[in-house]
């Protein structure tokens, strides 16, 4: 072989492996080549959590954590090991703190749950006119639950939500009366046994379609007190009325949750 071909061929012998180099590296620095797991978390001061990254890239196994662009972390904003084991700062802050990985663009989201200031829930109505949804964030390891009723006396609670990494939740809270104002406080039980009360918050109920409803009438009869609990029914469209296919009344006889399908269905 002449030496020019020799240079020829060493020539593209070199371009090649720089195209597969760069090619590799591009793989590496572009957002889908790594994904951080959980993607987002709300923590208590001092609280640690185990993050991982799962690597499209053959062969990648070992990654520079950081934080907040600071390899391995500080104080400030936690520390987090080789191996994505994050532990969050001694003292609640509201900095923005970002867990990723040196050269990549896939980040997770942590947020520092302050349980002396705590951030309010929020209630909004649904398309049931009967069910609020109650959304507020908790730490990680917390449960959540909302109490509900006419007054601050309340008296009725959801079933209660448990977060594994922290989340916002949204909680439907159901099972009031139509045209009817509540009020409603999501009770936040941690992991250690204290409690974070949220404040007091109003919903007014909307009312149920008119003509939608047989009339409902409660009456007790014989001797003794009935048992607590609600009457489910299922009631039996007709081609001259439409009604509500499912529904929940208290005791009293007052519709508490419905359930709607369009007529036909």
């Amino acid at each position: 072989m002449s030496a020019s071909r020799k240079l020829c061929v060493f020539a593209w012998i070199l371009l090649f492996s720089a195209a597969v180099l760069n090619g590799c590296a591009s793989a590496l620095s572009g957002s889908s080549a790594v994904q951080i797991t959980p993607s987002s978390a709300i923590l208590l001061p001092g609280q640690k959590l185990q993050f991982t990254a799962v690597s499209e890239v053959p062969n990648v196994s070992s990654f520079l954590w950081q934080v907040n662009g600071v390899v391995g972390g500080s104080a400030a904003t936690g520390t987090i090991t080789t191996s994505g084991f994050y532990t969050a700062p001694s003292a609640p802050t509201s900095q923005p703190i970002q867990i990723g990985i040196r050269s990549q663009t896939a980040s997770s989201a942590v947020s520092i749950y302050d349980p002396n200031h705590p951030t309010p829930g929020t209630v909004a109505a649904t398309q049931n006119p009967l069910v609020a949804a109650y959304t507020i964030p908790i730490p990680m390891g917390a449960s959540v639950q909302v109490q509900f009723g006419t007054d601050t006396t309340y008296g009725l609670t959801t079933s209660s939500v448990t977060s594994a990494n922290g989340d916002t939740e949204t909680i439907y809270v159901a099972g009031m009366r139509a045209s009817t104002p509540y009020h409603m406080q999501a009770l936040i039980d941690m992991a250690g046994g204290a409690q974070v009360v949220d404040t007091d918050h109003t919903f007014a109920t909307g009312a149920i379609p008119a003509g939608r409803l047989p009339t409902i009438t409660a009456q007790l009869t014989g001797a003794g007190t009935p048992s607590a609990g609600i009457e489910l029914l299922s009631l039996i469209q007709t081609d001259t009325q439409d009604l509500i296919c499912a529904l929940a009344t208290d005791l009293a006889g007052n519709v508490i949750w419905y359930y709607d399908l369009p007529f036909g269905d």
